[in-house]
């Protein structure tokens, strides 16, 4: 039992409960004052005021576990010819560069071959990237001197968009703590049902709970949509 069961403030949502409900009801938690979503909120208020550049103007850094699941691959496919800002692409969750050559694979077929690749940080994981035929492709591991390189170039914020574990963004706002006003982050990670584990988070949860500490107004894309029957591929959709 979590310390807001124990606390009567937040409760896990029945089965039945469309998830629209449970963000209205955890919304208006959050509008009770004493509350701790109202605390944390105002928390987040301290830190500075709305970063309001508009996403499409800005520099896109994709932080993948791309593998065997093909979720991560039509994603960068789709930034790849959507965004003209895609700068880097950094691996996480990495196999010994086999996630970078992939990624490399993939923007070399779309026509990016100007975008960077960037091997990031192993979490020990083996099992999703069994029977692929990746093409070889030494990747560079300098990823927080990449980041660094691509903020020096810009002097407004950066979007980063992950796709996988936080483990990367992490290192980057240890080594670089200056960098956290300006990171705009999307993360695809958590889910609305409490108890549930989601991959990107359950893998390095230290990570997440630093990130979290340091990045301002995080937008996140739960299971609960990436995983939802309306977005699965069919043989008609």
């Amino acid at each position: 039992m979590s310390r807001y069961d124990e606390e009567e403030h937040l409760s896990a949502p029945a089965d039945d409960v469309h998830p629209n409900e449970v963000w209205a009801g955890w919304i208006n938690e959050g509008k009770r004052p004493g509350s701790p979503l109202a605390a944390f909120a105002a928390q987040w208020e301290k830190k500075g005021s709305p970063l309001r550049q508009p996403l499409s103007e800005l520099p896109m850094i994709i932080d993948t576990d791309i593998g065997d699941d093909p979720d991560d691959t039509f994603a960068i496919i789709a930034a790849a010819r959507a965004v003209k800002n895609l700068t880097l692409v950094a691996t996480c969750d990495e196999q010994d560069g086999r996630r970078a050559s992939l990624a490399r694979h993939v923007l070399s077929l779309v026509g990016r071959d100007e975008v960077s690749v960037v091997a990031g940080k192993e979490l020990g994981n083996a099992t999703s990237l069994s029977g692929l035929a990746i093409p070889s492709f030494e990747a560079p591991t300098d990823l927080v001197a990449r980041v660094v390189s691509v903020a020096e170039r810009t002097p407004g914020d950066i979007c980063w968009l992950g796709l996988g574990p936080m483990s990367n963004l992490a290192t980057l706002l240890r080594e670089c703590p200056e960098l956290a006003p300006r990171i705009r982050l999307i993360q695809m990670g958590g889910a609305l049902k409490l108890g549930r584990s989601e991959h990107n988070i359950r893998l390095d949860v230290p990570a997440a709970q630093f990130v979290l500490s340091r990045v301002i107004r995080p937008k996140f894309v739960l299971l609960d949509t990436t995983a939802h029957e309306e977005n699965a591929l069919t043989e008609i959709h």
